[in-house]
């Protein structure tokens, strides 16, 4: 005898109920149909799974067993029931992130996913994770290194691009005409920190990785702040090269950075393949975009970013 679901919800309801008439009502057939399924369930499994008594049945160490696989199917069964139909976007989105994404990828989503609502936190990586593995979040959009620890068990994890911190100088340092800025020139500079908890992670991980302890003489709240400091000559700073910068300061390129990925983590259960593909296109075009208006970035960017297109669902939205 081959057991299927029905055989699953049958076992599971008797012991739900504590008893077949009990299942017998649970699954809305008569209790001699129950009591006939259960008996060969149990001769297709070699044993009893239930001590039967007038009390009602008590389920066995092979039924306890036994149980514990059902339950699991009988829950993957009904994830997959309820899976986004591919391709689709849900009625409402809600994304964790640190910091808002590329600003011309916010309007467009919304012609796609009307009810994304983004929410803000500065616990980084390992809370957007958690939060996509609790199922408070569908997606997470943020930063991830090679030497990250795994996600957690359910949660994908998908590269949108890799990305290498550049350097903020002031306009008139004496590297500030240089190619590219070699990091370990820069150990006896003040350094101003990167307000976003996890770009700042990522500039404290490069300098030590570069073989020293960056002087952080000033603490910023917000990204004008870092500008301000950096164009007055004060300190110097790494961070992202798409980045907004004005003519005060100095924006090169930076050896001895590790890098880091932007990436869009879901559950699988509740974000479909294909919708999570139309976002890690509609980032790639939007970061290259924003990079155009960097012509020597333009010059470094991988071909798939050099390649980007706004997907076809989201043309189609705005043109109807």
């Amino acid at each position: 005898m081959d057991l299927d679901v029905r055989h699953m919800r049958l076992v599971v309801a008797v012991a739900d109920g504590g008893s077949l008439s009990a299942a017998a009502r649970a699954l809305g057939i008569a209790q001699p149909s129950v009591s006939n399924q259960l008996r060969r369930i149990e001769e297709s499994l070699g044993g009893d799974l239930f001590q039967r008594s007038a009390q009602g049945v008590v389920p066995t160490d092979r039924g306890r067993a036994v149980l514990r696989r059902a339950r699991t199917i009988l829950e993957r069964v009904a994830r997959i029931s309820d899976a986004p139909e591919p391709g689709r976007a849900p009625a409402a989105l809600r994304v964790r992130t640190f910091v808002l994404p590329f600003e011309l990828m916010l309007p467009l989503l919304q012609h796609f996913v009307p009810g994304t609502r983004w929410e803000i936190n500065a616990g980084g990586a390992q809370d957007g994770l958690g939060a996509v593995a609790s199922g408070e979040a569908d997606l997470y959009h943020g930063l991830h290194w090679d030497d990250s620890p795994p996600p957690p068990a359910g949660v994908v994890v998908e590269e949108v691009l890799h990305e290498r911190g550049w350097i903020l100088l002031p306009a008139n340092h004496p590297l500030a005409k240089e190619p590219v800025v070699e990091l370990s020139a820069l150990a006896g500079e003040a350094w101003v920190n990167r307000p976003e908890a996890e770009l700042n992670h990522a500039m404290l991980r490069d300098c030590r990785r570069a073989g020293f302890e960056p002087n952080v003489q000033f603490r910023a709240t917000d990204t004008a702040s870092v500008m301000s400091l950096v164009s007055s000559g004060a300190a110097v700073s790494l961070t992202s090269p798409v980045a907004d910068t004005n003519d005060a300061v100095a924006f090169r390129p930076c050896s001895g950075t590790m890098g880091y990925s932007w990436v869009l983590a879901y559950s699988p259960e509740t974000v479909s393949a294909e919708l999570v593909q139309v976002l890690r296109d509609l980032l790639r075009w939007a970061y290259r975009s924003k990079a155009e208006s960097n012509p020597e970035l333009v010059r470094m960017l991988p071909a798939e970013i050099l390649a980007a297109e706004l997907p076809g669902q989201l043309e189609q939205a705005i043109l109807a």
